[in-house]
């Protein structure tokens, strides 16, 4: 800009000086003066395109924090998107579970209730064919005898196995319908760049009596109430250090560290626990650190099996 004015100030005084006359001095002079007019009025535009340049600059450091403020977001509500996506898989399979409880209960109840009333009816029918002279006195103490039956055997059984022994415990029995509830399952692919919270997913599983283990969701949902046993095993990637918690209902029952060191070796961590679960509790094993992982290839696995069914936790106390 300083060179620019130079420039037009020396053109301007070479003017005056090659003017031979001087009635032209008045008209250099005017000359000049318009050319100061004419460079203050771009001095003028060049600071007002500076000051815009330095605004529309703070504009777009607001707009690369405010996007950096929205990714961070974004990454939260991701972590929140996987925990929500594995309670609703969680809450659903436990609604599934109840319904066919529901239902095995209610057709269970009906066929009882229909056997006792053919078995009543079979009592009466063979009496009056085989005794066709019954008297009414007869038929009376018979409708008091039916009025008490001889107890069926399937409620009966039910009722020892339920009934409290003399500490207030209920008679232990393993799962009914099946002799034991059970599950193993491995990792046959890696679980890598896990969010906080979200669920290791033990895909390959070799042993699932009961059902009771959901590879889609990765949990175990107590079929039953009583004492479960739990195991399991988590190998590193190599040069990774990452932390996981075994979790009933979404809290914290204990943690899990592995730290695999520098020049390819990895590390491995196993635990096991003894946990009174009530019906339709929710065990699973969970990612701590963001973007960590472990190893598949049947190194990784996680087990579990029912060691005594109670109907209630015997170690509380009242």
């Amino acid at each position: 800009m300083l060179v620019v004015q130079i420039v037009l100030f020396t053109t301007a005084i070479s003017s005056l000086r090659a003017c031979p006359h001087s009635r032209h001095v008045n008209v250099d002079n005017d000359l000049l003066v318009d050319l100061i007019k004419r460079i203050e009025e771009k001095d003028e535009a060049i600071k007002e395109l500076q000051q815009n340049q330095q605004r529309q600059e703070k504009i777009v450091d607001k707009l690369r924090r405010d996007i950096d403020q929205i990714k961070m977001e974004n990454g939260k509500l991701r972590e929140s998107y996987l925990k929500c996506e594995d309670q609703i898989a969680s809450v659903s399979l436990s609604v599934l579970y109840m319904v066919h409880e529901f239902n095995t209960t209610d057709t269970f109840l009906s066929e009882s209730k229909n056997t006792k009333a053919s078995t009543t009816a079979k009592y009466f029918e063979d009496i009056l064919i085989h005794n066709s002279s019954v008297t009414l006195d007869q038929v009376s103490a018979t409708t008091k005898r039916s009025r008490h039956p001889k107890p069926n055997t399937r409620h009966e059984d039910y009722r020892k196995q339920n009934e409290p022994d003399s500490y207030g415990n209920t008679i232990g029995k393993r799962h009914a319908g099946t002799d034991l509830v059970a599950f193993f399952a491995t990792l046959d692919h890696p679980a890598s760049n896990l969010g906080v919270g979200q669920n290791l997913k033990f895909d390959n599983v070799i042993t699932n009596i009961g059902s009771a283990y959901n590879p889609h969701f990765g949990g175990f949902i107590a079929p039953v109430s009583g004492v479960y046993v739990f195991m399991s095993t988590l190998l590193s990637f190599a040069g990774h250090e990452d932390n996981f918690e075994l979790k009933r209902n979404g809290a914290t029952v204990c943690k899990m560290h592995v730290a695999g060191t520098g020049g390819g070796n990895n590390d491995s961590t196993s635990g096991s626990v003894v946990l009174y679960l009530d019906k339709g509790d929710v065990i699973a094993i969970q990612n701590i650190n963001l973007g960590e992982g472990v190893l598949g290839n049947q190194y990784s696995y996680f087990s579990g099996f029912l060691l005594k069914q109670l109907e209630r936790n015997p170690s509380l106390v009242g």
